[in-house]
């Protein structure tokens, strides 16, 4: 993240510290793992028999899948019990209404028997939840607790699905991010800032940076609208202006993360957007979206990002992603974000926050 231009001298000292913390923080081991998830045992929060008063092995018995990853900082982000390897996340966006409606399909392994588990999910309304195909109970508990009750429990090591269909008008959340955060709508273009919990405010997940996992983001908007979203677009063979209207007024659009990220960094923009596809001088794919207003200024700024992305490649290593680009909006958010494959910046970007950004892949 980057709240404001640096001088580039400072940029020049910094830069190299950013990207070994970025590297960090992209490492797929747990970062706080409820204890117990790698033993067996059961995670802090879960409900266990005592050892030293029952006769009965308990080691299979289901047990509460813990409400927090035990974080220091932010105690209640993220859920024990469990590890996600893909969300396909489908969102339906109906801007006259403020209305997002969203069906979510998380797979996971059980690391732990379960006899219920938690999600993040902020308070629009569950129209239904399903585990295994069949019909879970869901309660909420907290500000963003949302517990999962499955028809049957889960055994330890069980590869599981989760569905759940959901809607409603979205409030952004309190955020680092000038106030707000996750899904954003300014009354002319929506965008997304989660960092550091804004993402379970449009959508159940696991929501915290030791369980990245792979997704599928899929978004229907008005047909006069664009939308550009993290990694690699599916939408049709011919780039971004490819997706195809359905007859009703809407367009949808296709996306494809094929390497694992936490979820504060999922990124979606609906504007009206002008795209602009490149590669770098060493082959990596570029695709930059800018708000049509701004678009002069931001293509101005993001003019060298190839050329950074091999200058990076040489020092650092390759760059991790099949693609990387910028999404510039028209408004003066005070902040820079880092978003996986596609950092979202302010009107008004220069050059150095654009290195900054793409340090942080």
């Amino acid at each position: 993240m980057r709240r404001s231009p640096f001088l580039p001298a400072v940029a020049s000292a910094l830069v190299p510290a950013l990207v070994l913390v970025a590297c960090a923080s992209h490492d797929d081991g747990a970062l706080a793992r409820p204890a117990g998830t790698d033993d067996g045992g059961p995670p802090p929060g879960s409900a266990s028999p005592d050892d030293e008063s029952s006769e009965v092995d308990t080691a299979d018995q289901p047990t509460v899948g813990a409400d927090g990853v035990g974080d220091p900082y932010y105690p209640m982000l993220g859920n024990g019990g469990y590890d996600v390897r893909h969300y396909d996340l489908v969102l339906d966006w109906q801007p006259d209404d403020g209305r997002l409606d969203g069906v979510v399909t998380i797979e996971a392994t059980a690391t732990q028997a379960l006899s219920r588990f938690n999600l993040d999910f902020g308070d629009l309304e569950i129209t239904s939840a399903d585990v295994d195909g069949e019909p879970a109970t869901t309660e909420r508990e907290g500000d963003h607790e949302l517990v999962v009750t499955p028809a049957e429990p889960l055994d330890d090591g069980a590869d599981f699905t989760v569905e759940i269909a959901y809607g409603g008008e979205v409030e952004p959340q309190p955020g680092l991010l000038s106030g707000l955060g996750g899904w954003v709508d300014d009354g002319e273009e929506v965008y997304v800032a989660s960092q550091p919990d804004g993402a379970h405010a449009f959508y159940p997940v696991n929501d915290h940076p030791s369980d990245k996992a792979t997704y599928t983001i899929t978004v229907t908007a008005p047909e006069d609208l664009d939308v550009v979203a993290n990694g690699v677009e599916r939408t049709g063979p011919d780039g971004p202006e490819a997706a195809p209207g359905s007859g009703d007024g809407t367009r949808t659009w296709e996306f494809e993360v094929t390497e694992p990220m936490a979820s504060y960094l999922l990124q979606v923009v609906v504007a009206n957007l002008e795209f602009e596809v490149d590669e770098s001088p060493g082959g990596v794919a570029i695709r930059h979206a800018h708000d049509e207003d701004v678009r002069d200024e931001a293509a101005a700024a993001l003019r060298d990002t190839g050329e950074m992305i091999d200058f990076f490649a040489e020092r650092f290593g390759p760059y991790p992603f099949p693609v990387y680009g910028g999404v510039t909006v028209d408004e003066d958010l005070g902040f820079a974000l880092e978003t996986q494959t596609l950092s979202i910046f302010p009107a008004g970007v220069n050059s150095e926050v654009v290195a900054h950004e793409l340090a942080h892949q």
